[in-house]
């Protein structure tokens, strides 16, 4: 009996460790996941993906995904240990493929997302399968405990070296996973960064003069909250600040500088699928510490408001040809921080709004499709 070749078969996607709070990963998957079903669709092949739990996901995202043509499958368990999580990630990516291949939906290509290594090649569950690894940064490896972080860093390495193809979301991180992994295939690391061309905000009419602080949040360490609060905490009561966090995060934050209880306004952050309305006198603040791509970086670019933003390579690399156009400071040092705010507060000349606005319209999600094509088929990429 003829086995099928992987191209002409459907992909499953892995995204056990993707959860529902807003962040870049699931920005990513509401992008790519629609457009990826439609391209496989118009082959006659069909996009699956395994979700953690169902009961994490709103009906009306699964509605959503379903409707775009993607079929849905959900691994059900409660807590798992660490050291029992790659065998049952391993376990019920087996299940699923078992699960299509009955359906006489047989998968092709295996994309894993999160850091934990399947145990297993798969091979015998259908017929050939091509295994490519979609990775959106290494902060496990930077954050934690020493422990921790070395758990994080051998789990990773284990995932890269049962892959023919890595997918990285920007070339800083692409450089970061091949001194991780030295004998990662250069030829098969692929870049796919996030686009910049969905509705990320809703701006107020007008430009006015920057005069308004403007923090997007979460609270997280590595977002620079702490630096954040530091800083404003010194900054001249004349100058409104706005942090888009939620009302735990801005008290934990009051609790380091408690001068800003009643000085700073907080909004609450919209769902992901919703836009973040923007004042026409904000000034986008971004004081992270660390990151592998800077998704906010690209949509505030988008927005053409000022921007301080914190000196890191991969916010460099978003930024461009534009980086003139911004204000940059060293992450993590308030001070800087500070005099960044006040040097960006006031006018600016109108080129500088048009040079980040420009740089955005070089990401588009349609390349991004494109890009992550181009690593699940390379043969069939290059053909075209």
């Amino acid at each position: 009996m003829r086995v099928p070749h992987p191209e002409s078969r459907g992909v499953l996607l892995e995204a056990l460790a993707l959860h529902p709070a807003p962040g870049g990963a699931l920005r990513y998957a509401l992008e790519t996941w629609p457009r990826l079903a439609a391209r496989l669709k118009a082959e006659g092949r069909d996009l699956h993906v395994l979700l953690a739990r169902s009961m994490d996901w709103s009906t009306e995202q699964q509605a959503a995904w379903r409707a775009a043509g993607v079929h849905l499958h959900f691994a059900e368990w409660n807590t798992v240990s660490p050291r029992t999580r790659w065998r049952h990630a391993g376990h019920n990516v087996r299940t699923t493929l078992q699960k299509c291949q009955r359906a006489g939906q047989p998968i092709g290509l295996l994309q894993t997302q999160g850091s934990v290594p399947l145990r297993g090649s798969f091979s015998g569950v259908g017929g050939p399968l091509r295994r490519v690894h979609l990775c959106h940064g290494v902060r496990p490896l930077r954050r934690g405990s020493r422990w921790k972080r070395w758990i994080a860093k051998r789990a990773l390495q284990r995932c890269l070296m049962d892959v023919e193809a890595c997918i990285a979301v920007s070339e800083f991180l692409r450089e970061e996973l091949w001194a991780l992994s030295p004998s990662l295939d250069r030829r098969n690391t692929f870049v796919a960064p996030p686009g910049g061309d969905h509705a990320a905000w809703t701006l107020a009419p007008g430009v006015e003069t920057a005069r308004r602080v403007f923090w997007l949040g979460p609270a997280a360490p590595h977002k620079g909250a702490i630096t954040l609060a530091k800083a404003c905490a010194d900054l001249p009561r004349e100058i409104p600040i706005v942090w888009s966090v939620n009302a735990l995060e801005a008290q934990t934050l009051f609790a380091h500088s408690p001068g800003l209880r009643d000085r700073v306004q907080r909004v609450d952050p919209p769902p992901i699928d919703r836009p973040m309305p923007l004042p026409a006198d904000a000034l986008i603040v971004l004081p992270s510490e660390l990151e592998s791509f800077g998704l906010v970086v690209l949509e505030a670019l988008s927005s053409g408001r000022p921007m301080v933003v914190s000196d890191l390579a991969a916010h460099r690399e978003v930024v461009g040809a534009a980086d003139q156009a911004v204000h940059w400071f060293a992450a993590g040092d308030e001070e800087q921080l500070r005099a960044a705010i006040v040097g960006a507060l006031g006018s600016e000349a109108p080129e500088a709004r048009d040079a980040r606005q420009k740089r955005a319209l070089d990401f588009r999600w349609d390349q991004t499709v494109e890009a992550i094509w181009q690593a699940w088929w390379p043969a069939q990429a290059a053909s075209v």
